[in-house]
């Protein structure tokens, strides 16, 4: 069969959900979409699979709010277990968890992205151009300490294959200082004090995109700092705290339709964030509540369709991989790419030279993701264990 268990592992030294997993795969999936070259051209006698293509490269930036829903809710998961078994949460501990779970494959990305691909003059300005003197200007030092969301906010997405993305790490990353420290205190207060924060946060971000809506802030501030993107951040923190204290029934009768409402609410968000109208007030908040609603469904198994799917072994396999799927598809797109026009001489606006494209720069990206995992990330996730209170995915 290729199903694998699914019931959360709460024993006394593991906690290991393999839907998360699953979503996170295709958290990727969209993300890696929305980058894949334009298919509207290639698919112009296709109406069925050009619509639906069409929405993926239009809509997949969604994929990065799921990634942002699954990450709260299982740290917060971890940190809400972690105190009810010991009593407190080591800081020290988590910090270096995140710490050699995150930085080394980070820290790769930046190497090759600030130097490695210069020096060679691959897919970006060479070193020494006004145009890499520029990147390493506006971003290196934002880059290195965790605020290339702010460089980004202020000067551009950075330049590279390698770095373009990584804004979104930083976000996460600035997260993860601020929330235990946040959660410690005000868990002391019980966990009502606890969803009294998370809701004037979802209230602050709210009011805050608001503001922004309303000036020439242009795109993408709102879009790539902590205070006006932690809605879904926000929802999976308080969907991990809701459902600690309120473990659903399988048989739970409005979690068969939360699914629905979810897709419901993700499709309510159609307006394009680029255009930093007054819809991006509500629209993070109703992307982070329909992928809460979807997470919902499939944790709690009432959305069996989407639960068999996202525990399914290839799939929670390649969502094992996520994190390097997601640092190298930036430069497996661009490779695969350059490939397919000038070797193949294919045209990527045709439909055979977008799928040869596409399909390539897919296999490469989980050929780079697998190697990376074993011979960069396993060695610090085995050093990871030294400080974990609750495990959680085996190595």
């Amino acid at each position: 069969m290729n199903d694998i268990t699914s019931t959360p592992s709460t024993s006394l030294d593991r906690y290991y959900v393999p839907q998360l997993d699953g979503l996170r795969f295709f958290a990727f999936l969209l993300v890696f979409m929305h980058h894949a070259p334009q298919s509207s051209q290639a698919f112009a006698n296709h109406p069925l699979m050009r619509t639906g293509l069409s929405w993926l490269s239009n809509w997949g930036w969604m994929g990065v709010d799921l990634f942002l829903t699954l990450s709260a809710f299982l740290i917060t998961s971890l940190l809400l277990i972690e105190w009810d078994r010991e009593g407190h949460i080591s800081l020290k501990d988590f910090y270096v968890r995140r710490t050699l779970r995150i930085w080394p494959l980070y820290y790769f990305a930046l190497i090759l992205g600030f130097v490695a691909l210069p020096w060679f003059g691959l897919f970006q300005s060479p070193v020494g151009t006004p145009a890499h003197v520029q990147l390493v200007d506006n971003h290196l030092l934002p880059y290195l300490t965790f605020l290339g969301n702010y460089s980004a906010a202020v000067t551009g997405y950075a330049g590279s294959p390698f770095l373009a993305h990584l804004w979104t790490v930083a976000l996460e990353e600035q997260f993860y200082i601020l929330w235990p420290l946040l959660f410690g205190v005000a868990y002391r207060g019980g966990p009502r004090r606890v969803f009294q924060v998370l809701t004037g946060l979802l209230l602050l971000g709210v009011l805050l995109r608001l503001y922004v809506s309303g000036t020439n802030l242009r795109h993408p501030l709102s879009w790539v700092s902590l205070p006006t993107h932690m809605d879904s951040l926000i929802i999976g923190a308080g969907l991990a705290l809701y459902r600690f204290y309120a473990p659903a029934e399988g048989r739970w009768a409005p979690g068969k339709i939360a699914a629905g409402i979810g897709l419901l609410l993700l499709a309510s968000a159609a307006p394009k964030i680029q255009t930093q109208s007054i819809h991006i007030t509500w629209q993070f908040l109703a992307v982070g509540g329909g992928f809460g609603l979807i997470l919902d469904g499939v944790l709690t198994g009432t959305s069996r369709p989407l639960r068999r799917i996202c525990t399914n072994r290839p799939v929670v396999w390649m969502g094992k991989l996520c994190y390097g799927l997601y640092i190298y598809h930036m430069f497996a797109l661009r490779l695969s790419t350059d490939f397919t026009q000038e070797w193949l001489h294919m045209s990527v606006k045709g439909s055979a030279g977008w799928l040869v494209a596409t399909g390539l720069s897919f296999l490469i990206t989980l050929v780079l993701a697998y190697v990376s995992y074993r011979l960069l990330e396993v060695p610090f996730l085995k050093l990871k264990r030294r400080f974990t209170h609750i495990r959680s995915r085996p190595v």
